[in-house]
């Protein structure tokens, strides 16, 4: 008995020490064989048509709402077989009967726990009939289990009447979806029956940002469709608003429809998709409403017409604006005011109030500005006056520097006499215009985005950019953005030579708005051809030549820096030195492993092993096994883990140890942000849930409807988006406080699996 108790120690101590070598690696052999790892096509994680659209006119960058969480990670939703579940073959039915008088059952019962409860678990066979004792073979195949039960509830009655009759399944079987339109793998997908349709998206590798998620067609095996919005799924995370799916089902994902970006004043911005319709009042619910201080009745509304852009007021409530396709619709600021006072706001070098007195006029305030912002526009300002009952604003227009050069009653801006709750505003002169910009990467000095300026040159963008790096060579292009007469954006690349044009051997050549110049990387600065790639969040991915003391940061900034989406915590760097080390201790586990099982299996041979004793060795032998199994098909990458808090943001990075020297062959993995927690494992309801911030491991579990009686709560952990681990004994009983980041997954072990003490 002794050496049954240090077998399974020993086998719990080897697994902790696996885990300890390969953390990244062991989640998957926590998975189900239903659960599968899902790739994703470029085109689901880059930006797309329609947020570069909207990049182009509003110089910010919005992401399409909904499809992140679409995008990644692991088949994990649980299963719900419900009363209109369609019984198959393979299926596994659990049948219990219980009350009345069931001796004359007991006999036939697989298992009889008493004289008043016994159970069956029944296999439906490929023509889709199973065998029930006392009652023979019934056909099952395409009856719903509500049906089935009725079926069997009656059978059963003519051996005890008054028994009552629960049926359920315990396996589902694998059933082939075919799914088609815009998603990533479009094709047939295997999924388990009753399966929701977010595990049949996710197992198409998602949707891409061309597709609807509010028009997904559903087409069942009776010719019948349904259309599924996802919005509402998106909105809540309840899968039970999901349609589940049965076999010949088919779904197909039609393209997107009319969008409209939402941004200001609300809970939410980004770009929204409608429905034949929607209003603006049901766009807003997606938005997650208005703040407190959003102007309701007055909305800007910048449209793309035949004519071009063009702003459109809106006065009055939401529900009564229309809106069109590609509207960018913006939500003001409701300032807030205080009784009797009149506010000085724009672009002033402090924003304040003044209270209001009789006679007061213009030039007491404008003449009272010590120092301008030397961009302050003298040319133009305005005095925004507000009725106090309707608080409709009117506009009065002034000019600034009249004020100022005369300061008397003949002055018509000077003698403007202010009213209560006037507010003047002054602005910038770049508000007063369309600020066009160009933007620089690679090899310079300063990477980024600069205003476009009239006879702007690339000798002049690159000296504004301080130059080109020492790592920097002379070539480089420029990614030209045209509006053609078809009103479609075309792209075209220019190359050029930093020094021809700067030796004036070849012509310097102009800029436009929109422009993107990448300088290349020098190819023969060092004395051996080294190159690392970089994938992912940053906007030029691809490989880079480094020497032999750049930092994972210097190649972060080549490529362009961060893109608005990017999770730099969830930064994987993957090397071929760890890969072989990593390799090296798998062949030293698989050896152990095999060694063992070898050990148990000569220990059975004893006779003096006790039925229970024997019991015991065969599961520690299947525990074992099943894990050798899993760490002979793992595919070693060579993850190298960096320190969490070093990657806070690239500042923090650039000052910490983890901004390591690079080796040839290295690849840098930069993950898009996620909004998902996962958790597997012994809870009530092991799911993938929205992120919430701030919250912790205790939140999570509580909407997952708690531990399961046979969880070893003790040996959880959690792992990160870069595959760190926190586990629950680094936490010593603070694990509960732990805080969740986006793309967790939280792993509770079953007592069970062998990983209790």
């Amino acid at each position: 008995m002794m050496e049954e108790k240090t077998l399974s120690t020993w086998v719990i101590r080897f697994m902790a020490l696996v885990l300890i070598l390969f953390p990244a690696d062991f989640l998957f052999a926590l998975e189900s064989p239903e659960q599968s790892k899902i790739e994703f096509a470029p085109d689901t994680q880059r930006q797309s048509k329609i947020e570069l659209f909207y990049e182009t006119y509003e110089e910010a960058s919005y992401n399409q709402y909904g499809y992140d969480v679409l995008m990644g990670g692991t088949i994990v939703s649980p299963i719900f077989v419900g009363p209109d579940y369609r019984v198959g073959p393979k299926d596994v039915v659990h049948i219990s009967i219980w009350g009345g008088s069931l001796k004359e059952l007991g006999s036939y019962s697989k298992k009889e726990t008493s004289t008043n409860f016994v159970e069956y678990n029944l296999k439906v066979n490929d023509s889709g009939s199973m065998i029930v004792p006392e009652i023979g073979m019934i056909s099952v195949n395409g009856i719903t289990l509500d049906e089935l039960k009725k079926v069997v509830s009656q059978k059963f009655k003519n051996y005890c009447r008054d028994c009552s009759v629960a049926l359920t399944i315990d396996e589902p079987r694998v059933i082939e979806i075919l799914v088609t339109g815009n998603v990533a793998h479009p094709g047939y997908v295997q999924v388990l029956a009753g399966s929701s349709l977010y595990d049949v998206l996710l197992a198409a590798g998602g949707v891409t940002k061309q597709g609807s998620l509010r028009r997904i067609m559903l087409s069942r095996a009776d010719k019948k469709e349904e259309f599924v919005d996802m919005y509402q799924f998106i909105n809540t995370g309840e899968l039970g608003s999901l349609p589940t799916v049965q076999l010949k089902d088919s779904v197909h994902v039609n393209a997107i429809g009319r969008v409209v970006l939402m941004k200001g004043q609300v809970n939410l911005t980004g770009i929204f998709e409608m429905k034949d319709g929607e209003t603006l009042n049901d766009v807003m619910n997606y938005a997650g409403g208005v703040l407190p201080d959003c102007e309701k009745n007055h909305i800007e509304i910048t449209r793309f017409g035949k004519d071009g852009r063009t702003l459109i007021n809106h006065e009055g409530p939401p529900e009564t604006c229309q809106v069109e396709n590609g509207d960018s619709i913006h939500f003001l600021k409701q300032y807030n005011v205080i009784k009797d006072s009149v506010r000085l706001m724009g672009y002033v070098p402090v924003v304040k109030a003044y209270t209001w007195h009789e006679n007061y006029y213009l030039k007491e305030i404008i003449g009272a500005i010590n120092t301008f912002k030397p961009e302050t526009s003298l040319e133009y300002a305005e005095i925004r006056r507000y009725d106090k009952l309707a608080m409709e604003p009117s506009i009065i227009s002034f000019c600034p520097q009249d004020v100022l050069n005369n300061q008397t009653k003949e002055s018509k801006d000077a003698q403007i006499l202010l009213q209560p709750l006037d507010e003047i505003v002054l602005f910038s002169k770049d508000e007063l215009k369309e600020t066009p910009m160009v933007s620089i990467s690679g090899g310079i000095q300063k990477p980024g985005k600069y205003r476009f300026l009239e006879n702007m040159t690339i000798l002049n963008l690159i000296r504004s950019a301080g130059g080109i790096k020492w790592m920097g060579c002379d070539q480089g292009k420029i990614v030209r953005y045209d509006y053609n007469d078809q009103k479609k954006w075309t792209t075209s690349d220019i190359d050029f030579n930093f020094q021809d044009i700067n030796h004036r051997t070849s012509p310097d050549i102009s800029l436009k708005p929109l422009d993107r110049v990448i300088v290349n990387s020098r190819s023969d600065f060092m004395q051996t051809e080294w190159q690392v790639a970089i994938e992912g969040q940053v906007n030029y991915p691809g490989s880079y030549p480094i020497g032999s003391q750049t930092k994972l940061s210097d190649v972060i900034t080549y490529s362009g820096m961060l893109t608005d989406n990017a999770d730099l915590g969830g930064l994987t760097l993957i090397r071929e030195d760890a890969k072989a080390i990593q390799s090296k201790h798998q062949k030293t586990a698989e050896n152990i492993l095999r060694k063992g099982l070898l050990d148990v299996a000569a220990h059975l041979k004893n006779t003096y092993l006790t039925e229970e004793e024997r019991n015991e060795n065969k599961q520690s032998m299947a525990i074992v096994q099943n894990y050798l199994d899993h760490i002979e098909n793992t595919d070693i990458q060579g993850r190298v883990l960096l320190n969490e808090k070093d990657l806070s943001s690239l500042e923090v990075l650039k000052q910490s140890p983890s901004d390591v020297l690079l080796q040839n062959g290295d690849r840098i993995v930069i993950p898009e942000k996620k909004n998902m927690i996962t958790i597997v494992g012994e809870v009530y309801n092991p799911a993938s849930y929205l992120f919430r911030d701030k919250s912790r491991v205790s939140d999570y579990l509580a909407q997952a409807g708690g531990i399961a009686p046979y969880a070893d709560f003790k040996s959880s952990f959690i792992v990160r988006n870069n595959g760190t681990v926190v586990s629950y004994a680094q936490k010593e009983g603070g694990f509960d406080d732990v805080i969740m980041k986006p793309g967790d997954v939280l792993i509770i072990p079953s007592k069970t699996f062998g990983l209790s003490k």
